[in-house]
């Protein structure tokens, strides 16, 4: 898959379609991690923008390797709670505009029907990539209702907030206090996944999910840390 061509097509097919505030933040262009095929893959929400970072990079990919990862503080956070494990693991924002805040997913959101389109092909093509990446334990940092984890059934009988549409099994591992531990068990039966007409079986059945948090403001008890990575991946391995 051409990520890069693929990210171009949608950028080109949205462009000029939104409110001042949001086509600014498509004007940085977009920026889209290199993952490799790893037991372990990190899951963010979209790659950020600070002042006085260019609007045009002079590469729009990035990896979780040298020397990018000596230049992005985001990682080093990472790398602290991934330990040994480091070299198991690779990571993947599932969205590409670049910004700052994680809410300016909602701002895009509530610009219409064009708004949610142009988020549920950006999912779609993550969906694809972490589909072809399949790896045995996927930690999710942020967002975790864009793999279905907050899908509902409404009154009417159709679904809601489906995004990547994934099942999931609630799993009791005592010595993880850091987040919610997931088996991964199919896809929800309903057009409303963004990959509905792409993915029809998953390959991450088994797979296991943690859904956690990188917040700063969380309590020191409650962050991941590298004896419970090794927990999880030790239980993954065992899964698939």
């Amino acid at each position: 898959m051409d990520t890069s061509k693929e990210l171009s097509q949608i950028w080109e097919k949205y462009d000029n379609r939104f409110s001042e505030r949001v086509q600014q933040v498509l004007n940085r262009k977009y920026v889209y991690a290199c993952p490799q095929k790893k037991d372990i893959l990190i899951t963010g929400i979209n790659p950020s923008f600070n002042d006085g970072d260019l609007l045009e990079l002079p590469r729009n990919s990035y990896c979780f390797s040298a020397p990018d990862f000596e230049t992005n503080r985001h990682y080093k956070k990472i790398d602290k709670r991934l330990g040994a494990n480091r070299v198991n693991a690779d990571y993947l924002d599932v969205l590409y505009y670049r910004d700052n805040r994680q809410t300016f997913f909602d701002v895009i959101r509530k610009e219409g029907a064009h708004g949610l389109s142009f988020l549920a092909e950006q999912v779609r093509l993550s969906q694809q990539i972490v589909e072809d990446l399949s790896p045995k334990l996927i930690i999710v940092m942020y967002a975790p209702f864009v793999w279905g984890k907050n899908a509902r059934i409404k009154k009417s009988g159709q679904w809601s907030n489906v995004w990547m549409g994934y099942t999931f099994e609630h799993l009791n591992v005592p010595e993880i206090h850091c987040g919610e531990v997931c088996r991964i068990t199919g896809l929800i039966d309903s057009a409303e996944r963004v990959s509905h007409d792409s993915i029809n079986e998953t390959k991450l059945k088994g797979t296991i999910v943690l859904f956690t948090t990188m917040s700063r403001y969380q309590k020191s008890e409650k962050r991941l840390t590298p004896e419970q990575v090794e927990v999880l991946y030790q239980f993954a391995k065992k899964q698939r």
